[in-house]
């Protein structure tokens, strides 16, 4: 099928979808994608990854979903919601989700030449009846333009009833890090939510399985309840301009090098290899930051935080 520019809801852009084949975003579905994300933080593609591909994938982050809610190392992001690492081998390694044809020039043309993926895992909604607070994916004194886009991988559809994410359009174009409850919370304060939602409330979209979405770090948004029993999982990538200096290396088995390599992507991995053997995806640390500190030790992190502030503090 072609691609398609998300038009189910009317707060997202109505964008007509436009056929481009399998070989990347037409001229024209690159300006209404670069657009939509300027304009309001977020832009949704269908029929980007090929069905076959997400459901192999879908099939093994079920199972090891199981394994995980077991783990005292298993990260919990609230509301029943966890970060899940998705298979990383090389028969589930595929170039659609992992370097997609798609995205790669839309970040290209956001984030400058060769765009860094540093954050590789996945987020999973189990059952529960609870929400994520309102928060955007960061606690700095953030630069006000794009630095950071994270790509998500639709493995099933996702609804209301499965715990479709709630985002509130917009809100990366004027926000800044006083708009947190605190410096060092993604959390957003209260007063500015019912503000924003007598101008523009949030939405909690239908998104077709197979879809890709690419999101603004700074867009505030919310994980909600899957009223399902059925784990609704997708996959998450950060990825920042070279020029942002982000240190953080992924955790990759050599055996997928290879691959990595030879996508016909302009996105870079800032990965280290290491031997498969042993390799577990699933007891890999969480690691998010997506600042120019992001991988520096502790005492050079809170260093380099203290002079970012020092030097932009009054900006920012």
């Amino acid at each position: 099928m072609p691609i398609a520019i998300h038009e189910q809801h009317p707060g997202l852009r109505p964008y007509l979808g436009r056929g481009v084949g399998r070989g990347g975003p037409s001229q024209q579905t690159m300006l209404e994608a670069i657009t939509a994300i300027a304009e309001d933080g977020l832009v949704i593609l269908e029929n980007a990854v090929e069905l076959a591909h997400v459901d192999a994938l879908n099939e093994q982050m079920v199972k090891d979903t199981m394994d995980l809610v077991n783990r005292a190392t298993t990260h919990f992001n609230s509301a029943g919601n966890i970060s899940q690492v998705p298979p990383i081998r090389p028969e589930t390694m595929f170039e659609d989700i992992f370097a997609n044809q798609f995205a790669g020039p839309i970040l290209e043309g956001m984030l400058g030449p060769k765009p860094v993926l540093w954050y590789l895992n996945g987020n999973t909604a189990l059952k529960s009846e609870s929400r994520q607070d309102v928060h955007a994916d960061l606690a700095w004194r953030h630069m006000h333009h794009t630095f950071g886009l994270v790509v998500n991988i639709m493995l099933v559809e996702a609804t209301k009833e499965n715990g479709t994410t709630e985002v509130w359009l917009g809100t990366h174009r004027n926000t800044t890090i006083a708009d947190h409850v605190s410096e060092d919370s993604g959390a957003i304060k209260p007063d500015l939510l019912e503000a924003r939602r007598a101008v523009r409330p949030p939405i909690q979209a239908r998104i077709p399985k197979g879809s890709l979405i690419i999101r603004d770090l700074r867009l505030w948004h919310a994980g909600m309840p899957n009223h399902t029993d059925i784990p609704r999982c997708m996959v998450a990538m950060v990825h920042s301009p070279a020029w942002l200096g982000n240190k953080i290396r992924l955790k990759l088995p050599e055996n997928v090098r290879p691959m990595i390599e030879s996508f016909k992507s302009p996105i870079r991995y800032s990965a280290e290899y290491v031997d498969p053997e042993g390799f577990d995806h699933l007891s890999l640390a969480f690691n998010y930051d997506p600042s120019p500190g992001g991988g520096l030790p502790k005492d050079e992190r809170a260093e380099w935080a203290r002079q970012w502030k020092q030097k932009w503090g009054s900006r920012f």
